[in-house]
This record gives structure tokens, sequence and C-alpha cells, in this order.
């Protein structure tokens, strides 16, 4: 049985639709085709459990990255940090998203405008039980425990951490204390590189269609910031807005100026961005790198990224003026 140096353990596979997929393509492709180190990546998804010999790899290899551990299961990480401690190895977590420290992972409570912080420092989960959070993305008995015991480990050295940006470390060092082993490796997603490709022509050779003034791109995730866009479209009715959803059907309505429909980014997404005024992609979650952003920048005419206040909309006359 081969001894890796490196494992890459995920619970989202390659195969999956999304950001975290689309960078597990591109480790695929670019680092572990390229043999860029002596590694391979494993995937456990929702609903699989890691082997025996899977753990054994896992625990006799030098180092191991973790990406997405909601969907691994909060239990078996726990037992897999566990083992390659006993044999005195670390193990890593990339923090894609804010479970280290919130049940929700998208630190957002519906109705307010900024990322919730109430949590932050690792005796804080009984804010989570005050707030009645569910844990996401899968919901699991253990989930409730899984920040503690993982503050728990990093200040016992077992686990280090890394983060995609200087602000998601420092947010981390906020929760965990200066003294936590964070890095910094900033993330990238395989369809990113066909637009930074084409980067230096999208401002010359964008042809706004006019089909809508303004669009949302986003989830349907409230933390993703679609309720502040909705109501955002109703203080300005003389704008068209899209609001294309990625996933699941569409079991709300919006203002009458508003088009909701499913659409994503290579069935429609992308051509509207390119032909709208003004791209929105205001997210109200302490996500360090959002996928919509990065991909909004480099194609649309104009990019609002975080939300502003009601009275500081942008204007007629400011979209008309876009691009």
């Amino acid at each position: 049985m081969t001894t890796w140096d490196w494992i890459l353990l995920s619970g989202i596979p390659s195969s999956h639709p999304g950001g975290t997929g689309q960078m597990m393509r591109h480790l695929e492709s670019e680092v572990l085709a390229a043999r860029r180190f002596d590694g391979t990546i494993m995937y456990s998804p929702d609903g699989e459990s890691l082997t025996e010999d899977q753990l054994q790899l896992l625990t006799e290899a030098s180092k191991v990255i973790l990406f997405h551990p909601q969907m691994l299961g909060v239990a078996e990480v726990l037992r897999l940090i566990e083992l390659r401690r006993r044999a005195r190895r670390v193990t890593s977590m990339y923090l894609l998203d804010s479970f280290f420290f919130c049940r929700r992972s998208y630190n957002h409570i519906d109705q307010e405008w900024t990322p919730c912080l109430r949590c932050i420092g690792t005796n804080r989960s009984h804010e989570a039980d005050r707030m009645g959070c569910s844990p996401w993305p899968k919901v699991s008995p253990g989930a409730s425990e899984f920040a503690i015991r993982i503050g728990e480990l990093v200040s016992a050295g077992a686990v280090s951490l890394i983060a995609q940006t200087e602000t998601q470390r420092e947010l981390a060092h906020r929760h965990f204390g200066q003294s936590a082993a964070i890095g910094v490796a900033g993330l990238w997603c395989e369809d990113w590189q066909e637009h930074f490709d084409h980067f230096e022509s999208f401002g010359v050779d964008r042809e706004q269609d006019g089909t809508f003034d303004v669009v949302y791109h986003g989830s349907r995730d409230l933390a993703k910031g679609l309720g502040w866009v909705l109501t955002v479209a109703a203080a300005l009715p003389h704008l068209s807005f899209l609001v294309p959803l990625d996933r699941g059907n569409v079991t709300f309505t919006g203002p009458a100026n508003a088009t909701i429909r499913p659409m994503r980014w290579d069935d429609g997404l992308f051509a509207a961005i390119k032909g709208a005024k003004m791209t929105l992609v205001p997210s109200l979650w302490s996500a360090p790198c959002e996928g919509a952003l990065i991909k909004s920048i480099v194609t649309a005419p104009a990019v609002c990224p975080a939300p502003l206040k009601l009275g500081q909309c942008p204007s007629s006359e400011y979209l008309g003026q876009a691009g």
C-alpha cells in the first residue's frame, strides 16, 4: 500500500457543480496531474465513510489538508485528527467558510445587514443556541460541539489552519488567539482561468443588450445578500433586476421589476452579467473570497461588491453611465 507525503481530503468531490467542486477540479488538473507534489486527493462525500485502508493512509501521510469537514462528517474528522495526533502528526484545515467558529458556516443572521460575530471566541457557543442557529451545510448531532473541539485541538497544536486571505487569518486569530498556527494560501477555481485569460479584451468588446439594468450574482442564500437585493429592487422600481437562482426551485417572489429564474453561469448568467449596466455581489457573511465577485470583476461593466444603505443605492443616473 502506497504511503503518500501529501493527501488532500475533501467532503465535496470534484464532480460537485459549486465553487468547491471547481476548486477541487483545479487541484486535480493543475496540481495533481502536473505532479507538483508527492501526494493524492481523496473524497469522502456526504453519506460515505472512510474505509480502514483510507484511514491508515491518512494517518501515515506526512501532511493532510481537510476541505469541508462538515460534509466529511464531524465525528469522522475528529477521529482522523485524533489518530494522527497519536502518531505525532499535525492535521491541517483549509478555511473555506466560517465553520471554525460558526454553526451556520455562513455567519449571518436573517434580517441583519452585517456578518454575525457573536460566536467569535472559543467560549461563545451558547450564542448559537440563543440565536437558534442550525448547522450548515449538513445537519449533524455533533455540529454544536465540533467548533469547541477544533478550538481545543488548535490550542494543543494538533490542528493547523490555512486561511484564504490575510483578513480571514485575522478573523481566525481573533477566535483562536494569536499563538494559533494559521497560514495563508489563496484559492483558485477551474473556471476562473478562461475569464482572466480574456480580461484585457473585456473592457473593449462589451456590448450591453439592455435586457436588465441590474443583475444579482450570488446564490439563493440570504447570507449572500439575496434579501438585500430584493429590497433594493423594490426601492428602485424604475430599474429592471435579474435574480438568477443557481439551485433548487423558485419558491419566493420579488417586486414586479425583478425577474427571478433558475439560471447558472453557463446557461445565461454570464451573458446577462456582460450585458447589464451593473452587477451586485453583496455577500453578508465574512467569507474572504467570493468566486462570484471575482468572475464579476473580470466580466461585468460595473460591480457593486458590498451592501450599501438603501439611501445610497445606485441611482439610475449612475447606472446610465456605467460601462
